[in-house]
């Protein structure tokens, strides 16, 4: 039977016996038992294993939550944009209801330039994004030209 190493305060609760019993050493012919050091191998692997094990089961858990609320927020978003148009048409029809043409060119003028000002802070938000982009290339562009001057200066 495997035994952890006493130095160890590992948790082996957490590799099943079915694990621990698959793992075969081959032992010399004379010998009836494996090594310590072999022991000791083979829970430090088995250890790893299961620790890299649990590992993937957690960030595999994390992953399917944050799809979940990925889709939850893609759902609401959704539902937000329905309840925002809805809203612009009844504002619209009110607007027609009452004749009022002065003010539905108004109310379509307003939302045009809101688009309009939520487009170009769009556009101002990828430009900046992109301009941190190319700072960091040209940084990196720079040592890289500093790291070859220095290998020439060198040879």
């Amino acid at each position: 039977m495997l035994r952890p190493p006493r130095s160890r305060s590992a948790t082996t609760s957490s590799i099943p016996l079915t694990v621990l019993r698959s793992y075969q050493l081959e032992m010399p012919a004379r010998s009836k038992k494996p090594s310590r050091r072999a022991q000791t191998a083979l829970f430090q692997f088995i250890q790893k294993a299961a620790e890299r094990r649990e590992n993937l089961l957690d960030l595999t858990e994390i992953a399917e939550t944050s799809k979940r609320e990925a889709d939850e927020a893609n759902e609401q978003l959704a539902k937000a944009e329905q309840e925002y148009n809805n809203m612009i048409q009844e504002r619209e029809a009110e607007y027609i209801a009452k004749g009022d043409t002065e003010g539905l060119e108004w109310f379509r003028r307003m939302r045009a330039e809101l688009d309009q000002i939520d487009e170009l802070e769009q556009t101002k938000k990828e430009s900046e994004a992109e301009n941190v982009r190319l700072r960091n290339e040209i940084a990196r562009l720079e040592e890289e030209a500093e790291r070859l001057k220095s290998i020439r200066g060198e040879t």
